[in-house]
C-alpha cells in the first residue's frame, strides 16, 4: 500500500483501490462514490447530511456497504438517535 500522507489516503496501486479518511463536512463531501462507508462516533454528527451525501453517492454500487457506530444516546430528537 502507498500512503498519500497530506490526502488522508492509502492506495493499493493493483487493484485501483483506496481507503480514504474524510472530514465530516458533508458540504464538501459531494461526489464520492463509495463501495463502503463507515461513518464512527454517530452521535457527534449535528445533522444527517454527511450519510445522505454518502449513500446518494454509493446509489451507482452493485453492492454497497453502510456502517455507523455509536453509543447510545439519551437525546431522543437527533440523527444518532433516528439512525
Amino acid at each position: 500500500l502507498k500512503h498519500i500522507k497530506n490526502i488522508r489516503r492509502l492506495v493499493d496501486e493493483k487493484t485501483s483501490s483506496h481507503y480514504e479518511a474524510i472530514p465530516s463536512d458533508a458540504d464538501n463531501e459531494l461526489g464520492h462514490s463509495p463501495h463502503c462507508f463507515i461513518l464512527d462516533e454517530v452521535l457527534s454528527q449535528p445533522d444527517d447530511k454527511l450519510w445522505k451525501a454518502m449513500v446518494t453517492g454509493a446509489g451507482a454500487r452493485t453492492q454497497p456497504l453502510m456502517l455507523a457506530i455509536t453509543t447510545e444516546t439519551t437525546a431522543h430528537a437527533s440523527f444518532g438517535a433516528d439512525l
